[in-house]
């Protein structure tokens, strides 16, 4: 959209030169373009003015962004574990040399998320956000919820529709959402976040039959991440979430993200969009690309969103209250659900609701379905850990946190 961003902005985009890592590999680009394997030619050209880091992973991407900076060029990246792990030195490195540092595409793709913190909300206060930012989660359990397919189906339609990584480790084990979890909670929190703070899980250990009891109980199972600042600390934490099926964020399905956010002023705002593929991080990318292109007369930047300006704690997971879904997988034999419900009583969590029913084909298997009342984490865990030495047991019980409020 070269001439359409001119006539919107002034501004002419000029790409001069690609880095690549193999030269002999076919690839299409104007006939103006430089293509070359070798960075130093790109950071001692006075003539760039811009470096766009596209190559992921930390520690090459890191190398490649200090240098650009070092240089007194501007740098755009779309790399949010390359933030999460050292966005402070990159940051800073950017501060001292007086250039700036874009990463709008680093979390939620297209969305217009980042920019929407940092600058339409700058006078607010933000106290609570949760949302989807991982594509390939949200594809996978849209398809086990829509289709009825087996987790490992989900993942196979997922890897052919484009949605996955070629090694999908870090999305479905839950780091990817965590690494974009700590950009949120810097820019909405003024938080240094470690990402060994962020209690994390994955969804590889759902099964269809927690999607079909979820939706039997009136709810949706999805990949969220929540930051919550409750005055004394900070909630953070990236783990499967079963969601009410009339909340808006029950339906955003396949590879879009969510992110809902309440301030002190504004209140509640919803954002909604493509947060994988080519293009909407294209188009991210550019947005940076252009706002530091129309500032270039500036003499001097300031990257103040790894500002940090609050230094709560984190709140340990074990403290963190909520409702849950409890599936355990039973041999049906008398009193197991006495048992169990035992177990949970002596660790002071009180069933809402029990459901038990024997797994078709399967004979003397049943799964055992509880909904509770708000307990600790601690608590939940103790009582999964007692479970687990019940005779009875076919399998390994299956919590999920109930609600994002």
């Amino acid at each position: 959209h070269k001439e359409l961003i001119r006539l919107k902005t002034g501004i002419s985009l000029n790409i001069k030169t690609i880095l690549i890592k193999d030269k002999t590999k076919k690839r299409v680009f104007g006939n103006a373009i430089k293509i070359t394997d070798d960075y130093t030619s790109i950071m001692n050209d006075p003539d760039i003015n811009l470096v766009v880091e596209l190559v992921g992973g930390v520690s090459t991407a890191k190398e490649l962004l200090l240098c650009a900076i070092s240089k007194g060029k501007h740098v755009v990246t779309a790399n949010k574990a390359l933030l999460a792990d050292c966005g402070v030195a990159v940051v800073a490195a950017a501060n001292e040399i007086g250039v700036k540092v874009g990463f709008e595409a680093s979390v939620c793709g297209g969305i217009p998320l980042i920019r929407s913190i940092s600058k339409g909300l700058v006078a607010d206060k933000i106290d609570f956000f949760c949302g989807i930012v991982n594509g390939t989660c949200n594809y996978i359990l849209t398809q086990m919820t829509d289709n009825h397919l087996s987790f490992a189906d989900a993942l196979s339609n997922a890897t052919n529709s484009g949605f996955c990584e070629a090694d999908p480790t870090l999305d479905i084990n839950g780091q990817d959402a965590a690494q974009k979890l700590a950009i949120l909670a810097a820019l909405s929190f003024g938080a240094n976040i470690r990402l060994g703070d962020i209690h994390t899980e994955g969804i590889k250990n759902i099964r269809l039959e927690d999607v079909l009891i979820a939706e039997h109980f009136g709810y949706k199972i999805k990949h969220l991440v929540v930051g919550r600042n409750t005055g004394q600390s900070l909630e953070l934490r990236a783990t499967p979430v079963l969601v009410d099926k009339k909340h808006p964020l029950a339906n955003v399905n396949n590879e879009y993200n969510a992110m809902l956010i309440r301030s002190s002023a504004i209140g509640e705002l919803i954002f909604s969009g493509k947060g994988a593929g080519p293009l909407p991080t294209s188009a991210a990318v550019l947005a940076d690309d252009i706002e530091i292109a129309a500032d270039l007369k500036t003499e001097k930047y300031s990257n103040n969103m790894f500002a940090y300006w609050d230094n709560k704690p984190v709140l340990d997971a074990g403290e963190a209250e909520s409702e849950y879904y409890l599936r355990v997988p039973i041999t049906d034999k008398p009193g197991v659900i006495g048992a169990i419900a035992t177990i949970l009583g002596s660790n002071n969590v009180s069933i809402k609701r029990a459901d038990a029913e024997l797994v078709r084909g399967a004979e003397d298997a049943g799964n055992v379905s509880i909904l509770t009342h708000k307990s600790y984490e601690k608590q939940m865990s103790a009582s999964i850990n007692d479970i687990c030495t019940l005779p009875s047991l076919r399998g390994t019980p299956v919590a999920i946190r109930i609600g994002i409020c």
